[in-house]
């Protein structure tokens, strides 16, 4: 069986926040998990008008697809602490070692928040990998 779709799921957590995704692939699986994050405490519907918006494209080095998670999770939490910044939109694809994030922010004010901002990626819980229906990401969150 294989995924059909791509998606994201997030959990609360006593402290914390559980973020859950899944994909056919590796990078849409990282890119669903950027997106499960900010829908964990943005309304994702404010995110359709919101400006004004600056793309950015970064590299996230890393030998183990779980430094690819984390890298690529501490890149969203540094945007929202140093600049307020929160992804409306990802997009991950593989490059030698590592992935390439194509990313649109927005500043976090122009969002109708629903949630807690998370502050950290916790040390536990964190997986990524193929499953037989497709990949499975997962990561915990301090709030």
């Amino acid at each position: 069986m294989h995924v059909r779709e791509a998606g994201h799921s997030s959990v609360p957590h006593p402290a914390d926040l559980r973020v859950l995704a899944w994909a056919p692939t590796r990078e849409e699986c990282l890119a669903q998990a950027v997106q499960g994050m900010v829908d964990a405490f943005v309304d994702p519907a404010s995110t359709v008008l919101a400006a004004p918006a600056r793309n950015l494209d970064t590299v996230i080095p890393a030998l183990h697809d779980e430094e690819l998670l984390r890298g690529l999770a501490e890149e969203v939490l540094h945007w929202l602490e140093t600049g307020g910044e929160v992804p409306v939109r990802a997009r991950v694809a593989a490059v030698p070692g590592g992935v390439r994030a194509r990313i649109r922010l927005v500043r976090l004010h122009t969002l109708r928040t629903t949630g807690p901002v998370p502050t950290a990626v916790a040390d536990r819980g964190l997986s990524i990998g193929p499953t037989p229906d497709g990949w499975h990401c997962a990561l915990t969150l301090a709030v």
